[in-house]
């Protein structure tokens, strides 16, 4: 193992592809590391579609489980102290950090994957590698549930959150004026292929009765891949500013200033990233009581949460089989929850018309985005601390 002066930075290289929400944390002067994108080294992007689809077939079926099947990465003779690897175990010469968004992405989100006798020995010899030296968790409810559902590792553990920038277009002075302004923003945002299950129809739902009720000064933007959502949604919303999801990012910190709360009451989430983003931009936000959410929103002080249309997790925070397994009549169905419609209602109804209780939670919001374990020095402090166990 290689021991450093703390004014010297580690190499690490980033061994899988990684989501965009990292950019931030790998590009961080503070932290003492320097992190090598330069491939990325792992890259599915290049193989062959009819392969690759073959391959997803196999790896996403029962046979799979049975056989134990999960993707470990090799990566040798890279320049490095560290790898640094997203939702795969690693076969490598150096050692490696695994950063984890939830537990069962290590097994291609299949919950039974580890419960055969195959896939358990596989993965057990991974949780044992030397080479593993630490595990970082995105989010609280992935740390508390790792045991139960991967199984006991016995190296370093930390739960440390991305970082995500604050939004140069937030102020408190601009939180009270946005607060006080009769325009009323709601913002909904999310990928098509999870419109649905994030309860955009709901929101469109209570959008027009609050409208029909004479609440005129209520504006909904919905940011989402517009060619990719049924017709039937925008034809019948006239009044809705659908927004393309191609933002630059100053154009997003723009749309979140603007912003006057957000919804979100999803049904199949791990740590949500706009809701992150939206407490840099100091938002209240309604969503529902599922997985990392209550890690975001505190009830009544920053926000509102109800229970999720579908139960994706039980309230251990384990994969609900029920619903796991059967998506499509489950989270992508498009039957209509009465219940989200009236909660969505009542909530934007309730800060709409009490804008002393809406500003107080838009600045709580804030501070909670800037401040404690979100906030940029909070988030460079921990990764400095691993880097020094590590050593």
């Amino acid at each position: 193992m290689r021991y450093l002066p703390m004014s010297e930075k580690v190499k690490i290289c980033v061994a899988t592809k990684a989501r965009g929400i990292f950019k931030e944390t790998f590009s961080d002067d503070k932290i003492k590391a320097d992190f090598n994108l330069e491939s990325p080294l792992y890259n599915v992007n290049g193989s062959n579609n009819f392969i690759k689809n073959i391959a997803r077939g196999v790896f996403l079926s029962n046979i799979g489980d049975v056989l134990g099947l999960f993707q470990r990465i090799s990566i040798k003779n890279k320049e490095c102290d560290y790898y640094w690897s997203y939702n795969r175990f690693l076969n490598c010469d150096k050692p490696y950090i695994l950063y984890v968004e939830h537990p069962i992405a290590l097994q291609h989100y299949r919950i039974s994957r580890n419960k055969y006798i195959i896939g358990r020995s596989r993965i057990n010899k991974c949780l044992n590698d030397d080479n593993l030296k630490a595990i970082v968790f995105q989010a609280k409810f992935s740390e508390k549930t790792f045991e139960q559902l991967i199984g006991k590792y016995n190296g370093i553990i930390k739960q440390i959150y991305p970082i995500v920038p604050s939004n140069k277009y937030i102020t408190e002075d601009k939180i009270i004026e946005r607060c006080h302004r009769k325009e009323f923003r709601v913002l909904f945002s999310a990928q098509a292929s999870r419109f649905v299950s994030k309860s955009a129809p709901e929101l469109l739902i209570a959008y027009r009765k609050l409208k029909n009720d004479g609440y005129s000064n209520i504006k909904l933007n919905i940011l989402t891949q517009i060619k990719q959502i049924d017709n039937k949604y925008i034809d019948e919303n006239k009044d809705v500013n659908w927004i393309d999801y191609n933002l630059s990012r100053d154009e997003m910190e723009k749309l979140y200033s603007d912003s006057t709360v957000l919804v979100l009451v999803s049904s199949d989430d791990s740590l949500n990233a706009v809701a992150v983003e939206s407490l840099k931009a100091g938002l209240p936000i309604i969503s529902s009581n599922m997985s990392g959410f209550p890690e975001i929103v505190e009830e009544g002080k920053n926000g509102f949460m109800t229970k999720p249309k579908w139960d994706f997790f039980d309230q251990n925070d384990y994969p609900n089989p029920t619903v796991w397994n059967n998506r499509k009549n489950t989270l992508y169905s498009r039957d209509i929850s009465e219940r989200i419609v009236g909660f969505i209602y009542d909530k934007i109804k309730e800060l709409y018309l009490d804008r002393e209780k809406l500003t107080d939670m838009a600045i709580y919001s804030l501070k909670k985005g800037t401040t404690g374990p979100f906030s940029r020095e909070c988030i460079e402090n921990q990764w400095n601390e691993l880097l020094t166990e590590l050593e």
